[in-house]
């Protein structure tokens, strides 16, 4: 226990004195080998490292941000978000709800919150600002919607959980369907109950040409998550090379199609995405070596029957557990929690009789809900950077109501697993 004290003590130390992850990670595993005498663990780190991101379903991630980012340079969301405003503009607070629609869309496509707080946050929160929707208000709608980016599949995050959990990338996925569309739901319903006169019905009729052209327009933005889902359930290819395929699919479409790419703006995007995922891969490398610290050194075993024997309740294990993450998700990014609490939590549950694809269903839902509280919140930051918001603090005061439902639906989809996993055995997919 003590050396538990000495790795969590000093990860906490480095982390509260602005160290990169990264370097607190490693540096903290490095002091609890040398405090437990374990030198010789220390030549492993480096192959641990290696073999970290030696994966093939980890490819996934850079492809996806890719294809990510090209669809929304290409303009693609653009076109989606007018189609859904095209089906949905009859509802109350129907900017609100499109807001949410399309950012469930986009995540389909991107697989970042981040990317969806954005390229969704562009289009849609000066037009509500518009409409009548106070600055706060509009982006308190983006940053909560933004975070289903990484609940529906394809999501890097689940790619990250699926390779480090050993469980199938494809069962992760479906899983994350169903509880994407109760978050979604309930984002909707809870719009109409706090902007339905802010924004009433539309009494707006567009002629059946209209509606023809925009549906073919977006055609194409509603065709990549049918490609990609539906190659990967269909048994054509597997996540990664459908993340390859996406990649080909947005290239293909923003170039000869929309003709709105270029050569300049593809290599732009290249560059920024090769920085921004060497920075979560350095981030595996090493969390993965504590991983695998923690692992070995019986620590995980150690903290996970301490847990069992201290909380003998199915129950309050696993709302201490759900506590711990979003905890986590506040101050932390996805990869690392993903990472650093694999090990311990995966034990326990597995104990408990809960699949580890439905483990990976709530942890990523309870990411999400750090995504939009502060003071991680990177999605909350997007959205008021788009709308001009000096402060955040209007906006967290709009955005409470929204992760007090985010995690009462998290913790019953983590109180009842079949909600996340009945979509993957009817699709009779390894849970």
């Amino acid at each position: 226990m003590f050396l538990g004290i000495v790795l969590m003590g000093t990860l906490i130390f480095f982390l509260i004195f602005g160290t990169p992850i990264a370097v607190s990670v490693g540096l903290a595993t490095i002091l609890a080998m040398l405090t437990a005498g374990d030198t010789n663990a220390l030549s492993a780190i480096t192959q641990k490292m290696f073999t970290s991101i030696d994966s093939f379903p980890l490819l996934a991630l850079p492809l996806f941000t890719l294809s990510g980012d090209l669809m929304e340079i290409s303009g693609i969301s653009k076109r989606l978000v007018k189609f859904m405003r095209m089906c949905f503009r009859k509802l109350p607070s129907a900017s609100a709800c499109i807001t949410t629609i399309s950012a469930a869309f986009f995540g389909a496509i991107s697989g970042s919150a981040p990317a969806t707080a954005a390229a969704i946050g562009g289009i849609m929160i000066e037009p509500m600002k518009e409409i009548g929707y106070k600055g706060e208000d509009a982006a308190a709608i983006n940053a909560s919607s933004a975070s289903l980016g990484i609940v529906i599949p394809p999501s890097i995050p689940m790619v990250v959980f699926a390779t480090t959990a050993s469980v199938s990338v494809g069962s992760l996925f479906m899983a994350g369907v169903v509880p994407g569309i109760l978050l979604a739901g309930s984002f909707c319903v809870m719009h109409m109950l706090r902007y339905g006169q802010v924004e009433m019905k539309s009494e707006e009729t567009l002629s059946l040409k209209e509606a023809v052209q925009t549906f073919l327009d977006a055609i194409f933005a509603l065709g990549m998550p049918v490609i990609i889902l539906g190659g990967i359930y269909g048994g054509f290819f597997t996540p990664t090379e459908a993340a390859a395929i996406s990649c080909v699919y947005s290239l293909l479409v923003g170039s000869f199609i929309y003709r709105t790419l270029s050569i300049k703006q593809i290599w732009r995007s290249m560059c920024e995405i090769s920085i921004r995922v060497s920075s979560m891969l350095t981030i595996v490398c090493v969390a993965t070596a504590m991983a695998w610290y923690v692992s070995s050194s019986g620590l995980a075993q150690m903290v996970s029957q301490a847990v069992l024997n201290g909380l003998n309740n199915r129950f309050v294990i696993l709302t201490v557990i759900n506590g711990l993450l979003f905890c986590l998700g506040c101050v932390i990014d996805p990869t690392s929690i993903i990472l650093l609490t694999c090990p311990i939590i995966i034990p326990i549950t597995r104990t408990l009789g809960i699949s580890t694809v439905a483990v990976g269903a709530f942890m990523i839902m309870n990411i999400a809900v750090g995504m939009v509280t502060p003071p991680f919140a990177g999605t909350l930051y997007i959205s008021s950077q788009i709308a001009g918001e000096k402060s955040i603090g209007p906006m967290v005061k709009k955005l409470v109501p929204y992760i007090i439902l985010m995690f009462v639906i998290t913790l019953i989809v983590a109180y009842i697993p079949e909600i996340s996993i009945a979509l993957p055995r009817i699709l009779k997919m390894t849970v």
